[in-house]
């Protein structure tokens, strides 16, 4: 029987046909001892051990925890994200890493709406300032007739430029691969990213993690914004400079933000957190009960297909996998 790892603390938790569909390879499924929590590689290190697969949030796995994986054959990301996993100590050892594309892609596009109105409106504020018993008129912003600019353009980001056709909105994008057709259809248009920061009321970051990414809203990036634009993050804090950020939104710099991620999670500064014009939520955009319900089932059922020896539904390194198996076959003729 294998032994699956569950570190995820959403996993199985909106319907009973994941956990089923893991006991049908079979599976002895095990939760991890420190619920609730982001697990540190020292927490990984210590269970890993004794486990052929993971089903996993953003724990990190570095290549200290592949190693001391003795039998691991696949870690399944309860979500979108890899970039916590050391991808090519996982590949060199033959362990697959999946993920769960598109479970999430609704959710995270709502939530950066409700992020967009919450921040043009001062919603948070004045839900605050009511209920200390001020009655008293806010004065906020529409986001019709608005442009917006979205920096990535990838399945988020396509869903969030249908809504904002809704919302009368001129949609600026930057991504460096562009889908022309997609575009055209939704009346989207590619420009450069300084072009997108200088021209956007509302700049709302849509990008996976990479060398590429990392930075790339710098402190000259974001200096380039109007003084009344808005700046919306649901994809990953190291993607913007969060201390100039910071200093922007004190010097009101910009007119404000709103940020669902963070480079730390949790953050410890705190009195950024305060800031009146910087709305913060827990990294949690992508928490609905359809969104979770998706990932549970999509996570499951990579595990299970790798456990029976078929390849992944969705993995991230199957094609380097495959070419490796090929070149060993090669090798043993």
């Amino acid at each position: 029987m294998y032994k699956v790892l569950v570190t995820s603390r959403m996993f199985g938790t909106i319907s009973d046909e994941p956990i089923k569909r893991l006991r049908s390879v079979p599976s002895e499924i095990v939760h991890s001892p420190y619920k609730g929590v982001t697990h540190s590689e020292a927490q990984m290190l210590e269970i890993i051990p004794g486990v052929d697969a993971v089903i996993m949030g953003a724990d990190r796995i570095t290549k200290r925890v592949i190693e001391r994986a003795d039998r691991l054959k696949v870690l399944s990301v309860h979500g979108v994200g890899v970039d916590q996993i050391d991808g090519d100590a996982a590949t060199r050892k033959g362990i697959y890493v999946t993920n769960a594309p598109g479970c999430n892609t609704q959710a995270v596009a709502d939530f950066t709406f409700g992020l967009m109105l919450a921040a043009a409106r001062n919603i948070p504020r004045i839900d605050r300032a009511t209920k200390e018993g001020q009655w008293k008129s806010w004065t906020g912003t529409e986001l019709a007739g608005k442009t917006l600019g979205l920096i990535g353009m990838g399945s988020i980001g396509k869903a969030v430029a249908r809504r904002a056709a809704g919302f009368d909105m001129t949609v600026l994008a930057y991504d460096i691969y562009q889908d022309v057709a997609f575009a055209e259809t939704h009346g989207v248009t590619y420009v450069p990213l300084e072009d997108l920061l200088k021209t956007a009321d509302i700049v709302s970051v849509h990008l996976s993690l990479s060398d590429k990414t990392i930075g790339l809203l710098s402190r000259d990036k974001l200096s380039l914004m109007k003084g009344s634009a808005y700046l919306i993050n649901t994809s990953r804090g190291n993607v913007v400079d969060e201390a100039a950020l910071v200093e922007m939104l004190r010097q009101k710099q910009i007119a404000g933000a709103a940020v669902d991620v963070y480079s730390r999670e949790p953050p410890t500064d705190l009195d950024a957190l305060n800031l009146p014009n910087l709305i913060t939520t827990p990294h949690t955009a992508a928490f609905t009960h359809e969104a979770i319900d998706k990932a549970s089932k999509i996570s499951a059922e990579n595990v299970a297909r790798v456990l029976s020896g078929l390849p992944p539904l969705y993995g991230v390194n199957s094609d380097r996998l495959e070419t490796s198996d090929k070149i060993e076959d090669e090798k043993q003729k």
